[in-house]
């Protein structure tokens, strides 16, 4: 799958990011929702495809450039897909098996200033106090949503769900500049 992406390195990179999903499945906490199978596997490699396919790259550039530039990708690929996941007790057990199984390669997370500030704005016109680890989830959900067709937030009440995916959808539409519009279903409720 890492070569239909696009990637040079890919047998290099699956003799990684295999074991490294292996190691997670062993050695992070056992959650209910928490998935390292094929499936979680197939949305990493299909989102590093995209994040490569993003990228400017000259082609003639040095192998080292490719390897450091695909190693990068991979493990941003993972982090972005997984982080958003895990509970806060496991995120640095992963950096560290990142760690472990990249070794010297650094996670460079996309800082996405322009929807930040957004999104701070609009919650402190809220009067809402905006923390470092909600801004961060409401990223992370901003993220994870290019990736998967649904995505559930869980945690308990008044943890700031509603309102996260709430100023998230308001802070799109401010930097797309349209009126965005959502529609609450019950899923107890059914059409005949």
């Amino acid at each position: 799958m890492l070569y239909s992406q696009g990637f040079r390195l890919a047998e290099q990179l699956a003799s990684k990011v295999v074991p490294l999903f292996q190691l997670c499945s062993e050695q992070l906490s056992s959650q209910t929702h928490y998935d390292f199978g094929l499936r979680a596997l197939k949305s990493v490699l299909t989102s590093a495809g995209n994040l490569k396919r993003a990228q400017q790259v000259d082609e003639t550039a040095e192998e080292s450039v490719w390897q450091s530039l695909e190693h990068r990708t991979l493990i941003r690929s993972v982090c972005e897909t997984v982080i958003p996941k895990l509970i806060a007790e496991d995120i640095p057990l992963l950096h560290g098996l990142v760690k472990d199984v990249f070794p010297g390669a650094t996670f460079e997370p996309e800082s996405m200033e322009d929807l930040r500030a957004v999104v701070k704005k609009l919650a402190t016109d809220m009067r809402l106090v905006v923390g470092d680890e909600w801004l961060e989830k409401i990223m992370q959900l901003y993220q994870i949503q290019h990736i998967h067709h649904g995505v559930m937030l869980v945690g308990p009440s008044g943890s700031g769900k509603t309102t996260a995916w709430r100023v998230l959808l308001e802070a799109i539409g401010k930097l797309r500049g349209e009126h965005v519009q959502s529609y609450v279903i019950d899923p107890k409720v059914f059409f005949e």
